[in-house]
């Protein structure tokens, strides 16, 4: 591209051309000018329309594109949800706004609307983030000398780190946290610092525990909560989601007896200070249910789950989330005292939930194929649980990544359960007595086949009415 900007050739022909229709365009319709302005500093392809319309309405919008199109310096591609530019036009409108003064002010306007428009990936937006992510990058490797600025960059590389903690990237998502609080640090009033550190320390503390660094957890979260207490109190909310965390980290760390306590601890707070049916009291007592469970206390566990299931669902409804993750928390209590039919049938439920809410491909859902897989296969009923554990992996694969700790997951669970549902075929086989001869059409398929042949019907129908 450098080589392009000082090939005389590229200034005297592409550049003059394309200033001739610049001008023009910008003479006739000033907001199709801008429009191609805010896409120049943005990555050159796969832009989408959400991203560049800028609350525009759709007549406004299209009177801006129009232009843009005609002149063949914006391509539209499929179903003009997204839109591309080629490198020589992107090059030559840069270079333009450069000579005029006004790349830095349009490199501003991309960060800003960058910063405002990329989701927090843990708010489960991760296709707007794969959307924007190229262009997020490309706003991010900009220098800025306004403060405003450089503190929407740091909210950007907030947003991103998300995401990248959300694909399993965790490296990358504490660095640019990091980054993002050392930018803040110097930019903010003491106040404003004390809550970036919080938020900083409680991001760093989730990502080593994902990295199986517990110890370095625990101390990140003793040191948020000192933080926190110095600040709100002992009995005050962040504080004791604070504690919640630290006792998560113990009971990773094997430390089982001291989580306990602490959460005991946790729970008789809030229901002194909340009461008994708000929804941050019911959600330590599922995690007191969690840690009690960890401890083989399974009958204390399962009655705990179901007296905060019957709380939640009549305070909080069955469609809450606290509802629906204390449903697949309580199939794990009865599937350590192997009442798997009671925790298939509530499985099911979680995963019908799940499917209506939140959709087919959703991780939480893809997390409730997994978990329903298990169980299934704990039954021996192994082949209904690989067209699961397959649906699983398949869909974790694309959504997410081949490297996501859940895909790898499924993909160990699969072929777990295809070894194990092959020993019991084997042994199945080798123990059946066989008293008259039977030809191939006319034998009766196995549970096996069965299965597999109504998936392929199911699969058919499905790929028919599409």
């Amino acid at each position: 591209m450098e080589d392009l900007q000082r090939d005389p050739r590229v200034q005297n022909s592409v550049l003059l051309t394309w200033q001739i229709s610049f001008n023009q365009i910008k003479e006739i319709n000033p907001q199709a000018a801008e429009l191609l302005s805010m896409m120049s500093v943005l990555d050159g392809q796969k832009i989408p329309e959400f991203l560049i319309r800028n609350g525009d309405d759709s007549l406004a919008f299209e009177d801006a594109l129009t232009p843009l199109i005609n002149y063949a310096l914006v391509i539209s591609e499929v179903n003009s949800q997204y839109f591309q530019m080629h490198p020589l036009v992107q090059l030559a409108t840069k270079t333009w706004l450069r000579g005029h003064g006004t790349i830095t002010e349009w490199e501003e306007r991309a960060v800003t609307l960058l910063s405002e428009i990329f989701p927090f990936a843990n708010d489960g937006d991760l296709e707007t983030c794969r959307a924007l992510l190229a262009h997020a990058e490309v706003v991010l490797r900009y220098h800025y000398s306004k403060q405003q600025s450089i503190l929407q960059q740091s909210v950007l590389l907030c947003t991103t780190a998300t995401f990248f903690f959300a694909l399993g990237n965790f490296d990358l998502a504490l660095a640019r946290s990091q980054k993002a609080l050392s930018i803040r640090r110097q930019l903010l009033k003491e106040e404003e610092k004390n809550e970036e550190v919080l938020r900083h320390l409680h991001f760093s503390g989730l990502i080593l525990m994902y990295q199986g660094k517990h110890e370095e957890a625990e101390a990140t979260f003793r040191q948020r909560q000192a933080l926190n207490e110095t600040i709100s109190g002992t009995n005050h909310p962040d504080a004791l989601h604070d504690m919640g965390f630290l006792a998560k980290s113990l009971l990773m760390q094997g430390k089982h007896e001291d989580a306990e306590v602490l959460q005991r601890r946790i729970l008789a707070i809030k229901k002194n200070v909340l009461g008994t049916k708000d929804p941050e009291t019911l959600r330590s007592m599922t995690d007191l249910a969690l840690v009690l469970n960890t401890r083989e206390k399974h009958v204390e566990a399962e009655a705990l789950f179901k007296r905060t299931l019957g709380l939640e669902q009549t305070v909080l409804g069955t469609e809450h989330p606290y509802t629906l993750f204390n449903m697949t928390s309580l199939s794990f209590a009865l599937i350590r005292q192997s009442k798997y039919e009671e925790a298939e049938a509530v499985l099911r439920r979680t995963l019908t939930l799940q499917e209506t809410l939140k959709g087919l491909e959703n991780p939480d859902t893809l997390t409730s194929v997994f978990f329903l897989a298990d169980v299934l296969s704990l039954q021996k009923r192994h082949c209904e649980a690989s067209i699961l554990y397959e649906r699983a992996y398949t869909d974790f694969r694309r959504t997410l990544g081949p490297d996501y700790p859940h895909t790898m997951s499924c993909l160990r669970q699969l072929v777990r359960n295809e070894v194990m549902m092959h020993i019991a075929l084997a042994k199945e086989n080798g123990s059946r007595h066989v008293t008259d001869e039977q030809s191939e059409e006319q034998r009766t398929p196995t549970e096996c086949e069965s299965n597999h042949a109504a998936n392929d019907q199911v699969e058919q129908q499905a790929s028919d009415e599409m």
